[in-house]
């Protein structure tokens, strides 16, 4: 634990460098519509887009969340599922340099949040980040979806996402 105090701090700058740096005008992202899916960037440049039809033959999860003093139930992916038929196999058992990688997800209003790898490896963190579609039995809100990042365990939902359109794969230097 000790050797990788020094470590987080440079880390915790660059992630937050990379959350906060100027997000592309929202007219220039795509539209978030049920048909468009998800699209996946990774590190080595190619881009693998996860259509609704995929999304819909993975396992699903679902959990009870706190929103504005209010519990909603949130249906959809778990997101380790969607990294991992994007093709991305390293989230359990991680260490060394597959710990600098982060996922930066960006809603079509340009939002963008990141997580570490390292909060949903099992092993590690083990956070449950869901890709969902479905709030309180019925398909999101249109202000919401059709896609939203939910993390049950955040104390406010900060780190959600709305009308999620991409999620990038990169890893710090």
């Amino acid at each position: 634990m000790s050797r990788t105090l020094p470590l987080l701090a440079p880390m915790l700058a660059l992630l937050l460098l990379i959350v906060t740096s100027p997000a592309p005008a929202a007219e220039s992202l795509p539209v978030a519509t049920e048909a468009s899916g998800i699209t996946v960037f990774l590190p080595n440049r190619a881009s693998v887009r996860i259509t609704p039809e995929k999304l819909a033959s993975m396992p699903r999860v679902s959990r009870v969340v706190m929103l504005r003093d209010a519990g909603h139930l949130f249906e959809g992916v778990d997101l380790r599922e969607l990294l991992k038929a994007a093709g991305v196999d390293e989230i359990d058992g991680m260490r060394g340099a597959s710990l600098r990688r982060v996922i930066v997800a960006e809603g079509a209003d340009g939002y963008r949040v990141a997580y570490a790898f390292g909060e949903l490896d099992p092993s590690i963190g083990d956070k449950l980040v869901i890709v969902s579609n479905r709030q309180d039995d019925a398909p999101l809100p249109s202000e919401d979806g059709p896609w939203r990042l939910i993390v049950p365990t955040d104390k406010r939902n900060a780190r959600g996402v709305r009308k999620l359109v991409k999620l990038t794969v990169t890893e710090l230097p």
